[in-house]
């Protein structure tokens, strides 16, 4: 778990342009990730069924910082 982790760290912190996560199960801790790349690319985010905290923690994070996210919801769950 913890390697994952910091390998997901360094793939985002090395993006310049955009960033774009599509997960059914985002958090608080993908916020974290975002908050600490330094270049700020753009974030577009695709869910299923995102909880009302993780809206309200999007709307929060980009008042604070001025980052732009955009949140998409998919009409089904998305599997790989």
């Amino acid at each position: 778990e913890f390697r994952r982790v910091l390998f997901r760290s360094s793939i985002m912190g090395a993006a310049t342009k955009e960033i774009l996560v599509v997960d059914n199960y985002l958090g608080s801790s993908l916020l974290e990730m975002i908050e600490a790349i330094p270049s700020k690319p753009a974030v577009r985010l695709l869910t299923f069924k995102p909880s009302t905290d993780f809206k309200v923690a999007v709307t929060a994070f980009m008042k604070q910082y001025g980052h732009s996210v955009e949140l998409k919801l998919h009409q089904r769950e998305v599997h790989d």
